[in-house]
């Protein structure tokens, strides 16, 4: 990934890339945590237990923190899980340019209706898997952080498109919060992947959470922003 920290951009297609190391997979699971934004597309994968929102089928209700007390709980970025299936019947052993899909993500204020957010990913799928996971870290817009002020609660609605029979079977959200030292305390007592404890970063929680599945993990793409 040092190539990667020297542009804007980086794209990585890992399509048919079977036989990858475990050093490989650690160093660049290890380079993608570290961008302000990075898209994630696994074969297989669950959300895990520490997210802040989990919900099963395409859409996802939740509270959001007051955002609106200066250096108190600023929100810092969103991160997105969606966990993808399809039969059996819709992998079929054809060119891997046939099983790409767009994956998007929309937020919208839950009273009023009103879009305030969207974001989108293409998603490799591996033909010999059923299901697929998107990952997606997203630094909050300026204009997106005004929008929320005053906003209770949010709703996330996802869709995949241009792909053979794929469709969501469960999303999650987590809200990566500044200074938000309770948060940090609970994800603490839950949570003791390499026994990082309470101080552990969210960024940091979902590093180890991939690294810990390494010998089953297959990445079959990814973008990383620097």
């Amino acid at each position: 990934m040092e190539f990667a920290r020297n542009k804007y951009w980086s794209i990585l297609n890992l399509d048919d890339c079977n036989n990858l190391s475990e050093n490989f997979k650690m160093s660049l699971i290890q380079g993608l945590c570290k961008g302000k934004r990075y898209d994630i597309c696994l074969a297989g994968g669950e959300i895990p237990e520490w997210f802040s929102h989990r919900g099963e089928g395409a859409a996802l209700s939740f509270h959001l923190p007051s955002v609106s007390v200066p250096d108190d709980n600023k929100l810092q970025a969103f991160l997105f899980w969606v966990v993808l299936a399809s039969t059996n019947e819709a992998t079929p052993q054809t060119s891997s340019l046939q099983l790409d899909g767009i994956c998007s993500a929309t937020l919208k204020n839950k009273s009023d209706g009103i879009e305030l957010f969207d974001t989108k990913a293409v998603v490799n799928f591996d033909r010999n898997s059923t299901k697929h996971s998107w990952i997606q870290r997203r630094v909050p817009l300026s204009r997106l952080e005004e929008s929320l002020q005053g906003v209770e609660e949010l709703e996330l609605n996802v869709k995949v498109r241009d792909a053979l029979k794929w469709w969501v079977e469960k999303c999650g959200v987590h809200l990566i919060m500044e200074k938000s030292k309770a948060d940090s305390d609970i994800h603490g007592e839950k949570w003791d992947l390499h026994a990082l404890g309470s101080s552990t970063t969210d960024d940091q929680r979902l590093e180890s959470s991939l690294i810990r599945e390494l010998p089953k993990l297959k990445i079959t793409g990814c973008v990383y922003l620097a």
